[in-house]
């Protein structure tokens, strides 16, 4: 047996025993070690299946999930791209049957709507941010949740959290970090955020409440008549797209005037069809949204 063939055998049954441990449920003693001998074996001559073994081990082994679901997303392309989507769609379901009752998603291993009583927090969002409506600040529906909302009429049974766009008034990109470390102090002051978001220094903020999901906050403001909410939007929204918020019967929190025009901004034209595997690029919006760091958010620091 030549080189490449002894490689592909040695892969193929590395792949069989990562598959025989998802379905047995089998823990890996180290998987880190195992995730090393994998790379060992890699060649582009089976590079999807070498990608599906090593999603499938890091998936069993809840290791890396950022890195794990950009894979997928991969791998569902290159799939497409061979008109394989019935091979695509039986990996998936066992992707799903290792990870079950939890999901893979951007935020990590983590229970989604489709395993919570999703009807009762879609019903129940109004009230438990009415906490904010002291901060003074107008906040509404924003990103996924807007998605779910008004493309669905409910939320993303592939999503696990709630996303909420706060409106820090007029004020220019210079002052906008300076007016959300503010509003952060005000949520502190109120013990609307835990201890361990008290010391995260980034510029979402995760809003206490017994809603049984995550609430994640969003700053947004209008600038020279433009609006702009991180992370998607940086002066493409006309403010009209947004005002005069409008009531959907959870009140206080409110949707855009427009929600379809920030839709197809954050998702583009097709924002209409369900993409399980649609991740923000953090990095580039970084980039984008530079002067929104320029402060340090731990209220600790």
């Amino acid at each position: 047996m030549d080189g490449l063939n002894l490689l592909r055998a040695d892969f193929d049954t590395m792949n069989a025993k990562i598959r025989d441990y998802a379905a047995k449920s089998v823990p890996v003693a180290r998987p880190r070690r195992m995730r090393n001998e994998l790379a060992a074996l890699h060649d582009p001559a089976w590079d999807i299946e070498w990608q599906e073994a090593l999603i499938l081990l890091a998936c069993h082994c809840r290791m890396q999930p950022a890195r794990t679901h950009g894979r997928l997303m991969k791998l569902r392309d290159a799939r497409s791209e061979r008109g394989e989507q019935a091979q695509f769609d039986e990996y998936m379901q066992l992707i799903r049957n290792t990870l079950h009752p939890e999901f893979i998603t951007p935020h990590g291993y983590t229970k989604t709507f489709s395993q919570m009583d999703a009807a009762k927090i879609f019903e129940s969002m109004g009230s438990a941010l009415k906490p904010l409506e002291e901060l003074g600040q107008p906040f509404f529906l924003y990103a996924g949740a807007l998605l779910g909302c008004i493309r669905d009429g409910k939320l993303i049974e592939h999503d696990d959290d709630i996303d909420i766009g706060i409106f820090l008034g007029e004020c220019s990109e210079n002052d906008v970090a300076n007016r959300w470390l503010d509003y952060k102090k005000e949520l502190d002051k109120r013990g609307l955020i835990d201890e361990q978001e008290r010391v995260n220094n980034r510029p979402v903020f995760k809003f206490r409440s017994n809603l049984g999901t995550e609430i994640d906050l969003f700053p947004a403001w209008v600038d020279n008549g433009k609006f702009n909410v991180y992370p998607y939007s940086l002066g493409d929204l006309e403010s009209e797209d947004v005002f005069p918020l409008c009531s959907f019967g959870q009140d206080p929190l409110m949707l855009p005037a427009r929600p379809e025009a920030m839709l197809a901004q954050s998702y583009g034209e097709d924002w209409r069809t369900p993409d399980p595997f649609f991740h923000v690029d953090w990095k580039r919006k970084k980039k984008q949204f530079k002067k929104l760091f320029v402060v340090d958010y731990d209220l600790d620091g």
